[in-house]
């Protein structure tokens, strides 16, 4: 009994810490769709949320389309050497206004 009592508890303490490791979607190919963890990671300096996160702006995943948002995160991650995101900038770029 005290056995199978610690294999559930053992299991339940896996899953949560696994759950709160990996948690988000962020690094998903298609869609980027957890805004939440990609702005926590992109925060923390991650160059691949930063990148997913222009994806998100340019394409209007979620979020009103915003042409700066996404220059910004491409140009975060750009800096990071993310060589999408280099592209990323420069195709944004030539869609933005000078005003933007």
């Amino acid at each position: 009994m005290k056995k199978l009592l610690l294999l559930k508890i053992c299991f339940v303490f896996l899953l949560t810490t696994f759950s709160s490791v990996y948690a988000g979607s962020c690094f998903d190919e298609e869609p980027y769709d957890d805004i939440a963890d990609c702005q926590m990671k992109a925060a923390l300096g991650d160059a691949d949320a930063q990148h997913n996160l222009g994806v998100i702006y340019d394409e209007g995943r979620g979020v009103p389309q915003d042409l700066v948002m996404a220059h910004m995160f491409f140009n975060l991650a750009a800096v990071s050497g993310f060589k999408k995101s280099i592209k990323g900038r420069g195709i944004i770029e030539k869609l933005m206004t000078p005003s933007q």
